[in-house]
């Protein structure tokens, strides 16, 4: 009786704290658990895509190109180690970045040539990295895949991504996500020292990273329920990324699956799977908000409006 006390108190929790999705309707069963895994997704997915914008700028900056050392738009300090072959990006005790305060460091390891050359990689460890003293772990890996002559293409491979959500004192959802994707620039390659008018279309690259069933996946360890909570996403239409946009996704279009650890019949997702939708009013602008059409275990249909991550 008690662990079921527990875990109906956590989705209660759960649907009274998430204030960032507008629900078509009451949100039934454990729906709340799947509404929140989705809106942890677009939170790790918004803290990656700022990550990697930072360390494509630092790269293609044009002081660290001559002097090995540049302060990134955002404030944080791109540098050569001088103690190794590392490169590191520092936000010292903290920086305002998008509202947030981001702390911490950055080390990136290039591997083979340097990052403009084709199949270099660039693996990036999180180093005491904290959003709002909320800690950040992770790799990230980026391999350029451009072809000479051809507009930049770049391989992003993102592991045990994880970010931590306090709810209160003692009581903290973990989100962990995974992803394999390609990105394809479609303008902005011709100004290589100017990122902010950089626009890269980004697909799934499942098929070539075999440790990947999916092209993103995500895993939300819940505050005071006994079982995680699984989302699987597949791109069905490229994503548009534009670095001018708060937000950073303007259109596309995922297919999504929920699942659970748990092998109780009542624990079973109430929202199954379905449709996250970046330009539901087809506009191509830059918002904020996504939508997620979902079907129900009962047959139903539900509609949620859920919030992308501010990352500038």
């Amino acid at each position: 009786m008690r662990n079921f006390t527990h875990k109906f108190l956590a989705v209660l929790v759960l649907a009274a704290t998430f204030t960032a999705c507008e629900e078509d309707g009451d949100l039934e069963g454990n729906a709340a658990l799947q509404t929140k895994v989705a809106e942890l997704y677009l939170q790790a997915e918004g803290r990656t895509n700022q990550i990697f914008s930072t360390i494509d700028e630092g790269f293609k900056n044009q002081d660290y190109i001559d002097n090995g050392t540049a302060v990134l738009s955002n404030g944080a300090t791109f540098s050569n180690d001088p103690t190794s072959s590392a490169v590191n990006i520092d936000f010292g005790m903290g920086i305002d970045v998008g509202g947030d305060l981001i702390a911490g460091a950055i080390s990136l390891d290039q591997q083979g040539t340097i990052y403009a050359d084709n199949n270099a990689i660039v693996v990036a460890q999180l180093v005491g990295y904290t959003v709002d003293a909320s800690p950040v772990l992770g790799k990230i890996t980026v391999e350029n895949k451009t072809i000479a002559g051809g507009s930049e293409s770049r391989e992003i491979t993102v592991e045990d991504f994880t970010i931590q959500e306090e709810l209160a004192a003692d009581s903290i959802n973990i989100f962990k996500l995974n992803t394999a994707t390609k990105l394809d620039w479609t303008a902005g390659s011709s100004t290589p020292s100017d990122i902010t008018d950089d626009q890269y279309e980004v697909m799934g690259n499942s098929s070539n990273l075999p440790a990947f069933a999916n092209d993103i996946t995500g895993v939300l360890s819940p505050a005071g329920v006994a079982y995680d909570v699984s989302i699987a996403i597949t791109i069905t239409e490229k994503l548009v990324v534009a670095n001018s946009c708060d937000y950073r996704i303007v259109s596309g279009l995922s297919t999504l699956s929920f699942g659970t650890t748990s092998t109780v019949e009542a624990d079973a997702p109430f929202l199954t799977g379905g449709t996250l939708d970046f330009d539901k009013d087809n506009t191509g602008l830059c918002d904020q908000f996504a939508r997620l059409e979902a079907d129900t275990k009962t047959g139903g249909s539900a509609g949620y409006t859920l919030t992308l991550q501010k990352v500038n």
